[in-house]
C-alpha cells in the first residue's frame, strides 16, 4: 500500500476520534449522560465487530440485551430503542443472507411455512387495523411483540447446523431465567422492604417474565430426572427450586397449573426408575427452595409462604369466588361477540374492544383479552389462530419425535422430551393469560418451537445437517455437516 494512502487513513482516523471527542463534549453540556453516548457507540461497534467473528455471536448477542430490556416499564426506553434496531437489523440480515446469498430453502417444512404465512398475515393485518379504526400505536406495539416468532428461525437453525448449538440455546434460556429471576427478587425485596402491613407482604408480587422463568424450571427437571450423577441431579434440582421460586413470586395461578401440570407429564413419560428419582428431585427442590426463601426474607417468610398458599388454595374456587377471574371472562364473552362479526379475517393489530369492568364499575376499552386463544381469533381471525396452533402442535410433534429415537446422544433425547412436556404444559395458562402480548413470551415460544424443529432436523437427517461450528459454507450455499465441525 503507498505511504500516501497510509497517511491519507491515519488523518481520517485523526479526524474522525476529533469529531468524536467534539460530540462527547458538546452533548455533555446538554447532560453528563449524554456525554457516554458516543463512548457508548464505540464500545458497542467494536462489541459488534468482535461477535461477528463467531457464528452464534450476533444471535447471542440479540439475546443478552433482549434480557436487559424485558420487563414492564412505563414509556419508551433508550435501551428498548437500541434493542429494537440490534434485532430488526440482525434479522433483516438473517433473512437477506439466507434467501439471497446462500440461496437457502428457509421455509422448508410445514412448521416453517406456517410461521412465516402467520408473520406474513400479522404484518398485512395493518390493513384491517386502518379499515376498523385501530390505533397505528397500539399496532407498533403489537407488531413488536409478535415478530420476535421470527427468531424461531435462527434459532431452529442453530439448533440443526452447530454442534454446540443446542447447547448455546440452553445457555440462552439460562441466561434469561437467570436475569429475570434476579430482576424479579430485587423488585419484590424492594416492595417487601416498602410494605406497612402484614396483608401486603403477604400479597406481594412481581407479575412478570413468568415464561422466562418457567421454562428453565421445567427444563432444569427434565434433565435432572434423566442425568446420570447424583451431583449432577442435585445441581439441576436446585435450579429447579431457584426458578420455580421465581415463578411462585409471579402469583400467577395459571403458571402454577401449568408447573404442575409439567410436573405430572414427567412422572407419566418417564421410565419406572426416572418416575421414582423425579419425586424425590421434587421433594429435594421443595426443601432448597424453602431454604433459599427463609435465607433470603428471614423475617418475612412465613408471611410470604402464607400468602402463597392461600392464592395455590384459591385455585379451586377462582371460576366462582374470584372477582379477577369473573372479570375475564366478561371480557372474553365481550370479545367473543366481535369475533363471531367477523370469524375469518379478525380485526388486525393494534384493535381494541371494550367490556364492562366489574372491579371499578366502568367500560374498559383495551387491546389485549386474558385469553391466548381468543386473542389470537380477535386479531387474526381464524386464519392467524390456527396457523400458531398448528405450528404449535407440529412443534410438540417434533420434540417428541426426537425422545422416542432411540440411537440418538441420551442429552438429544431428553431435550426433546423436555421441549415437548413445556410445550403441551403451557397450554392451560393460555385459557386465562395474555401471552401473545408481550415480546418475552413470544420470543420464549420461538425459542421451544426452534429448538424443537431443529433437534428434529438435527437427529432425523443427518446429511442436511448443513454447517459447521466455524460457520463456513460450501459452494453454491450448502455447508459441511454438523458432525465434521
Amino acid at each position: 500500500m503507498p505511504a500516501s494512502w497510509m497517511r491519507l487513513g491515519r488523518l481520517g482516523l485523526g479526524a474522525l476520534l476529533l469529531v468524536a471527542v467534539a460530540a462527547s463534549v458538546a452533548l455533555a453540556f446538554e447532560s453528563p449522560v449524554y456525554a457516554l453516548v458516543v463512548p457508548g457507540l464505540l464500545i458497542g461497534g467494536g462489541m459488534l465487530s468482535a461477535m461477528s467473528r463467531f457464528p452464534l455471536g450476533q444471535l447471542c448477542g440479540v439475546m443478552v440485551l433482549f434480557g436487559v430490556t424485558a420487563r414492564l416499564k412505563e414509556g419508551l426506553q433508550v435501551e428498548e430503542v437500541v434493542y429494537a434496531v440490534y434485532y430488526l437489523s440482525y434479522l433483516g440480515s438473517w433473512f437477506a443472507t439466507r434467501l439471497w446469498v446462500y440461496r437457502e430453502r428457509v421455509f422448508d417444512t410445514p412448521l416453517d411455512i406456517a410461521l412465516g404465512l402467520f408473520l406474513a398475515y400479522m404484518t398485512a393485518s395493518l390493513g384491517l387495523t386502518v379499515l376498523f379504526g385501530g390505533s397505528l400505536s397500539l399496532a407498533r406495539g403489537d407488531w413488536i411483540a409478535l415478530s420476535a416468532f421470527a427468531f424461531y428461525f435462527p434459532i431452529k437453525e442453530a439448533c440443526a447446523r452447530y454442534r454446540w448449538g443446542p447447547w448455546v440455546v440452553i445457555g440462552i434460556v439460562i441466561y434469561l431465567g437467570l436475569f429475570s429471576f434476579i430482576r424479579n427478587l430485587l423488585t419484590f425485596s424492594a416492595a417487601i422492604q416498602d410494605a406497612e402491613y402484614a396483608w401486603q407482604i403477604a400479597r406481594g408480587r412481581v407479575p412478570m417474565n413468568e415464561m422466562l422463568l418457567f421454562v428453565p424450571a421445567l427444563g432444569c427437571l427434565g434433565f435432572a430426572a434423566r442425568a446420570s450423577g447424583w451431583t449432577t441431579r442435585i445441581v439441576l434440582t436446585g435450579g429447579f427450586a431457584l426458578f420455580s421460586v421465581g415463578v411462585i413470586l409471579t402469583q400467577w395461578r395459571a403458571y402454577y397449573v401449568d408447573l404442575a401440570f409439567g410436573v405430572m407429564l414427567f412422572v407419566l413419560l418417564l421410565e419406572w426408575r426416572g418416575r421414582g428419582r423425579l419425586v424425590v428431585l421434587v421433594g429435594l427442590s421443595g426443601l432448597l427452595g424453602m431454604g433459599l426463601g427463609y435465607l433470603l426474607f428471614p423475617g418475612a417468610m412465613e408471611l410470604i409462604v402464607v400468602g402463597i398458599f392461600d392464592r395455590i388454595l384459591s385455585i379451586g374456587t377462582a371460576s366462582t369466588a374470584d372477582v379477577s377471574l369473573l372479570n375475564r371472562f366478561l371480557e372474553s364473552r365481550s370479545a367473543w361477540e366481535l369475533i363471531k362479526q367477523n370469524p375469518i379475517a379478525g380485526y388486525g393489530i393494534g384493535t381494541t374492544f371494550g367490556f364492562f369492568d366489574t372491579i371499578y364499575n366502568a367500560t374498559w376499552v383495551k387491546s389485549y383479552i386474558h385469553n391466548g386463544y381468543l386473542l389470537l381469533w380477535f386479531k387474526f381471525g381464524v386464519v392467524g389462530l390456527l396457523l400458531v396452533l398448528f405450528a404449535w402442535a407440529r412443534a410438540i410433534l417434533a420434540a417428541h419425535r426426537v425422545w422416542r429415537r432411540r440411537e440418538i446422544a441420551d442429552w438429544e433425547r431428553t431435550l426433546g422430551l423436555t421441549v415437548a412436556i413445556i410445550l403441551i404444559s403451557l397450554i392451560p395458562s393460555h385459557f386465562v393469560s395474555a401471552p401473545f402480548t408481550t415480546s418475552d413470551t413470544v420470543l420464549t415460544f420461538a425459542l421451544l418451537m426452534g429448538t424443537a424443529a431443529g433437534l428434529a432436523k438435527r437427529v432425523g437427517d443427518p446429511s442436511a445437517a448443513p454447517t459447521a461450528t466455524d460457520g463456513t459454507r460450501e459452494a453454491g450455499g450448502r455447508a459441511p455437516r454438523a458432525d465434521a465441525a
